[in-house]
Parts: structure tokens; sequence; C-alpha cells
């Protein structure tokens, strides 16, 4: 089911980022844990102990992102957030610390394999994906990283910075997914240049996780995500004029704005309706 066919006259996606960006902090949460364990790696008397550990917490990644990729898809393609809410609550991959995100990588991974079925999305963070943006994220830690090799300090080097990793990047991604699918699963111009406008959201490397990103916010500092959001709101609203044409300009933003739209998103909409009644 595509976003384009969602019923943009219930307007449910602030309902659907609320649930997003929940999702986003339980992976975070679940990420930071299991990354934590192998911070404690950097402890042991071995030469490169905290380095190394923070290289085995990075390919950790690729699995957690691509099941986050998977989970999120769900909640914006779901056929209703309520829906996407319940499977979240009745869910096996709660993944509410580190031990079952283990068990939740070998569960997924099995009905991958057993349905034989490829989420396109989630193949987008792969390999590849960290090759693309390996050099800036090795710019942003360069400092802990090489901190980690001093010998037992380098282990709460490695293990802060394991953390603060796993916080950031599980935000950077999800965003990035959220971004896609609020643009009508399109990325902004490519995965990386996505990537550039989820990295200035989520901001700087640290261990925040709830309330990092308002997803609802994505629409009024991307000006293409915001164009997707009023062509489709404005075409329910020509819709409804068709039955209704006597509707003012303030009755059709009350009743945007209480379908959960902003005033200010509210206002460009009916002037979109308006401008093209006119031509």
């Amino acid at each position: 089911m595509s976003t384009d066919a969602l019923e943009f006259g219930t307007f449910d996606l602030p309902e659907r980022n609320a649930i997003a960006a929940k999702t986003i902090e339980r992976f975070a949460r679940a990420h930071a844990g299991a990354d934590a364990l192998f911070g404690l790696a950097g402890f042991l008397p071995i030469p490169g102990a905290g380095p190394a550990s923070i290289v085995a917490a990075l390919a950790l990644q690729i699995p957690i992102y691509k099941m986050l990729a998977s989970e999120l898809s769900d909640v914006y393609l779901a056929p209703s957030p309520d829906s996407k809410v319940k499977g979240i609550l009745n869910s096996v991959l709660k993944l509410d610390s580190a031990v079952s995100l283990g068990a939740g990588l070998g569960i997924h991974a099995g009905a991958d394999v057993a349905s034989g079925a490829v989420n396109s999305l989630a193949g987008q963070f792969g390999s590849d994906f960290f090759a693309d943006i390996g050099g800036e994220l090795l710019q942003e830690i360069a400092t802990g990283f090489f901190a980690s090799a001093i010998p037992v300090v380098g282990g709460l080097f490695s293990m802060g910075l394991d953390v603060v990793i796993a916080m950031t990047m599980t935000w950077r991604v999800g965003t990035m997914i959220s971004i896609y699918y609020q643009n009508g699963e399109r990325w902004l111009g490519s995965r990386h240049e996505t990537y550039e406008r989820a990295k200035d959201l989520t901001g700087r490397l640290s261990p925040k996780n709830e309330g990092r990103v308002d997803l609802n916010s994505v629409g009024s500092r991307e000006a293409e995500v915001e164009e997707h959001h009023v062509e489709k709101l404005a075409n329910f609203l020509e819709s409804l004029l068709n039955v209704a044409p006597d509707l003012t300009d303030a009755k059709l933003e009350d009743l945007l704005c209480k379908k959960g739209v902003s005033p200010e998103l509210a206002k460009k909409v009916v002037r979109k309706v308006r401008k093209g009644s006119k031509t």
C-alpha cells in the first residue's frame, strides 16, 4: 500500500509520527544497551580492545536498522494507526533490553527467510549505506575513537561512545525513514542527502533519546515534504468542496486543524485550493 493511497481525509499522519517517534526511542534504547555490552570489552587488558569494541558495535548496526526500517514501514503503511499500536503491544519484538534485542534479531531474520519477503526500504540500510556515510561518521567520532585506545580509561571512552553513537545513529536513520514516507516514499534528492537532512534535525552526537526530533516538524523544515502534504490535503479539500461548495476559508482551515494539521499548513492548503479554483 503506497502512502499516496492513504486517506488524507482523516489525516492521521500526526498520529503515525507519534508512534514512529516512540518506535525510534524504543530501538535507540535497546541499541544503546546492546552497544554498552560491547563497550565492556574495552576494559579488557588487551591493546586495542577499546577501538575494537567500537568497531564491533558499528557492525551490529546493519541488522538493527533493517529491523527499524521494517517496523517504521509498518507504522506508515498500516491501514490505521490504531492497528499498528495493537501490533506493537502484541509484538514479540518489544526490544526493551539488550538481551531481547539479540533474540529479536534472530526471530526477525527467521521470519524474513520463512516468508521469502525482502523489505526494499530495509535493503537501503545495508553495508553500502555505511560505506556511504562511514567517512563522515569516523570524523565525528575520531577523538573518542583514539581515546578508547588508552588502557583501562579507554574502556570508559569506548562504552560512552558506543552509547552515544547508538542513540544518535538510530535517530538519524529513523528520521530518514520518516522523511521518506512523509515525502511520498521518496528520498529528498538521494539517500545521502536525506541522511544529511536527518543529521541536521537530530543534531550532533549525544545520548539524548526521548523527544529528540519532532517528526511532525519535518514538513515545516523541508519544503519538498511540505509540498507533498499540501498537495494531498488540497486534493481532500477539493473533493469536500464538490459536495459542500459554500464552506468558507475559515471553516476549511478549522476543519484541517481539527485533523492535526498546523494552522500555518492549513492556510497554505486553503490558498492552494482557492487559487486552483480560479484557474
